[in-house]
């Protein structure tokens, strides 16, 4: 079975990670388990003034959690760079902060990737404690042009990264530059 890389970007997410880390790592731990896989978590923690660092290194189990400190805050996309750098195993996955997982999740998804014209998948998402299908979309091939989910804007996706973009150019911390462009905005 593949090996896989779970790349998770944080920023100040302590509280997030406390509530929903254990079920990544729990799921990591059952299929390195289950089909005798490696199975990597890299966290890169976007250089938070919580104490994020400090529980993460405690944390730290089985070998199983790379923790990727940067110095400076460098924004969603750039950190998520940095994780894919790190990541050694056959498969990336990449995960918010703020995702709960089932402990049986990463195989169904890895399975997919026997088909050497599986470019990308991604898994059903349920708004917790609502049951609500909050995103998701077709295993398939990938095609040039436009990605079609549920509750889910690409566009909104793509000028973050731009402006996460802008920020670094600019030498600015990506939410300090947000907020001057927004400071002089109505409403």
């Amino acid at each position: 079975m593949k090996s896989v890389s779970i790349v998770i970007p944080n920023w100040n997410g302590l509280e997030l990670l406390t509530e929903y880390f254990s079920s990544v790592v729990g799921a990591a731990e059952q299929y390195r388990a289950q089909e005798h896989a490696e199975v990597e978590v890299i966290v890169v923690d976007d250089a938070s003034a919580d104490s994020s660092r400090e529980w993460l290194s405690e944390h730290e189990r089985n070998n199983i959690i790379n923790l990727v400190e940067l110095p400076n805050n460098v924004g969603f996309v750039r950190a998520v760079n940095r994780g894919f750098q790190a990541a050694t195993n056959d498969v990336v996955f990449l995960l918010n902060n703020d995702v709960r997982v089932e402990p049986d999740c990463i195989f169904p998804l890895v399975k997919h990737f026997d088909d050497p014209d599986v470019f990308a998948v991604c898994c059903r998402a349920d708004r917790i404690k609502t049951g609500r299908l909050d995103g998701g979309c077709k295993v398939g091939t990938f095609k040039p042009g436009f990605w079609r989910g549920v509750y889910l804007n690409q566009n909104a996706i793509y000028l973050e990264c731009f402006m996460d973009e802008l920020a670094h150019a600019a030498g600015k911390d990506p939410l300090a530059f947000r907020r001057a462009l927004m400071a002089n905005q109505p409403g």
